[in-house]
């Protein structure tokens, strides 16, 4: 009778297990590189010819829009700051104008007030009128036989000159120009009330003509301008 010997199972056990084995490392293997297949197609496309073209197309195009915003905030700076001296020369030019007319229209009132003085009205209302004319370059606009300095002040009385000026210079210098103008008001005020009672002497409303007006701004050649409250008519 002939034995028959079976296989040992082991073997079996054993390949079946190393089968198992690879098919588990092939899985994570799968899973790894699924895993870092975007990655790697990222990374590829950037270093591809193309990726690094629209790389750097995309920078050129980001420094372009900031150099291209530089240049525009440096323009508008520009024109800003041409924009302020140009406005700062204009007021300038406009004070120095301003300034040469009061000082004109300040002389053209002494010279009447020294005329006045030197005729010596002996009737009190015909003093009162004299002086009260002479101080119209002051206090009334200028016209055909009494023309302004510059044209462009025409319309302007001595009075309102000041008060325009007041408009276009730093504060401490605005509250010197409030209180001459205060003043001045004040000397008008006071030749008017002149007519009804005794009049002021021509003398007299030059000397605090100059007292009030005197001013470096307004020292400008004309005549009296220089002159003293005790001796206006120097």
């Amino acid at each position: 009778m002939t034995q028959v010997i079976q296989d040992d199972p082991l073997p079996d056990l054993r390949k079946r297990q190393i089968q198992l084995e690879e098919n588990y490392r092939s899985t994570i293997r799968e899973e790894l590189e699924k895993a870092a297949k975007p990655k790697n197609r990222v990374s590829g496309f950037l270093n591809s010819g193309f990726g690094l073209w629209l790389l750097s197309a995309l920078f050129v195009s980001a420094a372009g829009s900031v150099y291209t915003d530089y240049q525009t905030r440096a323009r508008a700076e520009a024109q800003a700051t041409e924009a302020k001296r140009a406005e700062e020369k204009k007021i300038k030019e406009l004070t120095q104008r301003i300034d040469l007319e009061i000082s004109y229209r300040m002389s053209l009132a002494l010279a009447r007030l020294e005329a006045a003085n030197r005729d010596q009205p002996t009737s009190g209302a015909r003093l009162h009128q004299s002086v009260k004319t002479a101080l119209e370059p002051l206090t009334r606009p200028m016209g055909d036989s009494m023309p302004p300095l510059f044209p462009e002040f025409r319309a302007y009385s001595g009075l309102a000159l000041i008060a325009e000026l007041r408009r276009h210079v730093p504060d401490g210098e605005g509250l010197r120009l409030r209180k001459v103008l205060a003043s001045l008001t004040g000397l008008v005020a006071t030749v008017d009330a002149g007519q009804s009672g005794r009049p002021r002497s021509a003398h007299n409303v030059a000397g605090d003509l100059i007292s009030i007006m005197k001013s470096a701004r307004w020292d400008n050649g004309f005549h009296y301008t220089d002159c003293s409250k005790e001796n206006p008519f120097c």
